[in-house]
């Protein structure tokens, strides 16, 4: 038996390979240390500002997200899974937590080496996270009294080019993923295998579409509560994160086993896509050979 691949859209960066994939739709229990604590006030939810004016304009840094809550909401208002629907309601007003449940110091890990080798690849990275609003700053002084300040690298790009990464597991022992519990955010992927079980049941010449979801974590904006927690230092300025960066451990469970199985429930019941699933970021959506993608028929 065989498929067509009938259309593929350019991917994201390879994730980090310590984490596995996702569990059976409906079945996804969100983990008590992600769960955003509810009436806060403004300056609890950002922590510790100094008394800087820089580090006062934070306070008026948004969350940012491409994604509308309240059409997820209206999206997933059949979802079995009533927890995980509210969770990513709220996360995508409110921030996502990441689940840190170390002490809030400060600390400044060194960039890595990538960065001083093509600073120039590193100034465009943060100008364009900032002008979207992914990254606040530039900042002289550090915006908050705990900042904690994770390494800067680069790794090249599938092509041309450079991304940026995070490298948070330093220093060692003290890193912000030495405090993420890797039992609360490990996943377990979908395989080759389930793939193939699918295609044998659609019969022969079986379609295949293949969309990736494009700088997948960056969808997601972490709570401003966690914000101290994802600090920059570059060229003798300070920056924040303000979304998912690649290299945190939780990012994988929050986007992947999250997110991804909100979107692949949705494909199934509201967009006549019933045998869609997905590997990380990557959605495959199978069909009959008579069956039309398009309309949706």
């Amino acid at each position: 038996m065989g498929f067509q691949t009938v259309s593929h859209v350019t991917s994201v960066a390879k994730e980090p390979h310590h984490i596995y994939s996702s569990s059976p739709m409906g079945s996804v229990n969100v983990p008590h240390t992600i769960l955003n604590p509810r009436h806060l006030t403004p300056l609890q939810s950002f922590g510790d500002l100094t008394g800087i004016p820089e580090a006062r304009a934070i306070e008026q840094h948004a969350v940012v997200t491409p994604i509308d809550a309240t059409c997820l909401h209206q999206y997933l208002q059949a979802h079995p899974n009533r927890q995980l629907t509210n969770y990513l309601v709220t996360a995508f007003r409110d921030g996502f937590r990441i689940g840190h449940k170390g002490p809030r110091v400060t600390h400044y890990a060194p960039n890595l080496p990538s960065a001083f080798a093509h600073p120039e690849a590193i100034d465009r990275a943060l100008a364009k996270e900032v002008s979207i609003g992914r990254i606040a700053g530039p900042f002289s002084s550090p915006p908050f009294t705990n900042l904690q300040c994770s390494g800067l690298g680069l790794v090249p790009k599938d092509g041309a080019g450079w991304r940026l990464i995070f490298y948070l597991s330093a220093p060692e022992g003290d890193s912000v993923n030495d405090f993420i519990s890797p039992d609360e955010f490990s996943l377990r992927y979908h395989t080759i295998d389930d793939a193939m079980n699918i295609l044998h049941g659609l019969g022969p010449n079986a379609l295949m579409a293949k969309a990736d979801l494009r700088s997948a974590f960056r969808l997601c904006p972490v709570s401003p509560i966690d914000w101290p927690l994802l600090g920059i230092h570059w060229r003798g300025q300070f920056f924040v994160d303000k979304c998912l960066p690649l290299g945190l451990w939780s990012s994988p469970y929050l986007i992947f086993n999250l997110l991804a199985d909100a979107l692949q429930w949705c494909l199934q019941h509201h967009f006549a896509v019933p045998h869609s699933f997905h590997y990380l970021n990557k959605f495959s959506l199978p069909a009959p050979l008579d069956r039309t993608f398009a309309t949706g028929k």
